[in-house]
């Protein structure tokens, strides 16, 4: 998990970097949005990865699965159409 996420860190660096060697005057605001998304993140606890929301879709066949380790809560559910 460390290695994607070190992958991930450095793909995200350069993509911002060419940002704002395209519009360097976008620097503030883009910093801004860096520090909101980091401060607004899941911290992950235990073996989880997500360390909040954690949800697996299957599609086409596919298989999803995931692992829980500790509490599991569920809310309300958004109605769905009418079953005729």
């Amino acid at each position: 998990m460390a290695r994607v996420r070190a992958n991930q860190a450095e793909k995200w660096a350069n993509r911002l970097a060419v940002l704002l060697d395209d519009y360097p005057d976008a620097e503030p605001e883009l910093a801004a949005l860096v520090k909101g998304m980091q401060t607004s993140l899941p911290v992950a606890a235990d073996h989880s990865a997500a360390g909040g929301y954690n949800i697996a879709v299957a599609d086409r066949g596919a298989v999803a699965a995931t692992v829980i380790h500790g509490d599991v809560s569920t809310g309300p559910t958004n109605p769905g159409p009418a079953n005729s």
